[in-house]
């Protein structure tokens, strides 16, 4: 299934979080995500308080930053964040790196089935 819109992203690839309760524990942060661009927007998930998803500006631990179509081409497995580095469209990320690495462990795709891990 392919994501289209940045709204698509919170509709599918967070909502399956709730169902990750042991990811949500280790998480304990805020995450925004400012979607850059026609079709983008701002999304905050809320870990400390169960994996809340909220549309809008607020408070956050950590920040990504990028145009949408990065975020795009990122969950549907099209380019990895090195390749988007390259073409000028990197994902950049302020706030608490230990809790942006630990997101990032959780939930960057997985490349060697091909399939995101987080639609598996």
């Amino acid at each position: 299934m392919e994501i289209k819109t940045a709204k698509d992203i919170f509709e599918k690839y967070f909502v399956d979080v709730q169902k990750r309760r042991a990811d949500i524990i280790k998480l304990q942060a805020v995450y925004r995500f400012v979607m850059e661009g026609a079709g983008g927007g701002i999304w905050r998930v809320d870990f400390k308080n169960g994996g809340k998803l909220l549309e809008g500006d607020g408070p956050a631990d950590v920040v990504f930053t990028a145009p949408v179509e990065s975020f795009l081409d990122w969950v549907n497995n099209r380019a990895e964040r090195t390749m988007l580095r390259k073409k000028g469209r990197e994902i950049k990320i302020e706030g608490d790196r230990k809790h942006a690495h630990l997101f990032w462990t959780i939930f960057v795709p997985e490349r060697k089935g091909g399939k995101p891990k987080h639609f598996t």
